[in-house]
């Protein structure tokens, strides 16, 4: 019984590999263009379309890449640390009259490109958001949120100070208010 149980373990613990195997197969055939030699950790969820990824690339484990209506360029050498997360585009913010769930829809091209040059190393859970280029042989410290182009060659760490700022004037946010009590009523 006991080697029944253990061929058992063994014969799930393949089928697991296998799985997974096949999994990431289908992420880079998804893929606008994957190179020779790319590594995608466990857990990864990427919009694989809108993607295009260099060879020698290692994306390590619960890496995030999205961008529904826009494109990732990710050169050649390039290494992720885990829980890297790359964002394309963002929600339309400015449509007045509406809920943020509501709002008009986006097109391709909308979220614009991230593109990252060859031979760059990406920190553990750095967050690079959109229409951002990081150039040739940077560094990406751990934990950095990249909101603005880095120059090849360049070492960046940390994120940048938080700003606080109205999504809309107050002559703009009143009819935006009004729309939405005309639209969808006081109960929202």
């Amino acid at each position: 019984m006991h080697k029944l149980i253990c061929l058992l373990g063994t014969l799930i613990n393949i089928l697991i590999k296998f799985s997974t195997y096949c999994r990431k197969q289908k992420q880079k055939s998804s893929m606008e263009k994957c190179g020779n030699n790319v590594y995608i950790g466990s857990g990864c969820i990427m919009t694989e379309k809108n993607i295009s990824i260099g060879n020698n690339v290692y994306i390590g484990p619960r890496c995030i890449f999205q961008s529904s209506f826009g494109k990732i360029h990710i050169g050649n050498h390039v290494m992720f640390g885990p829980g890297v997360n790359i964002h394309g585009g963002n929600h339309k913010i400015r449509e007045v009259g509406v809920y943020l769930d509501d709002v008009s829809s986006k097109n391709m091209g909308d979220d614009g490109v991230i593109s990252i040059g060859d031979d760059c190393w990406i920190g553990a859970n750095a967050i690079i958001l959109a229409n951002v280029s990081i150039g040739t042989g940077s560094v990406i410290g751990a934990g950095s949120v990249v909101t603005k182009n880095i120059p090849p060659y360049s070492i960046y760490t940390g994120s940048q100070e938080p700003v606080l700022r109205k999504r809309f004037t107050e002559e703009i946010e009143k009819i935006h208010i009004n729309n939405i009590l005309n639209r969808y009523g006081k109960e929202n």
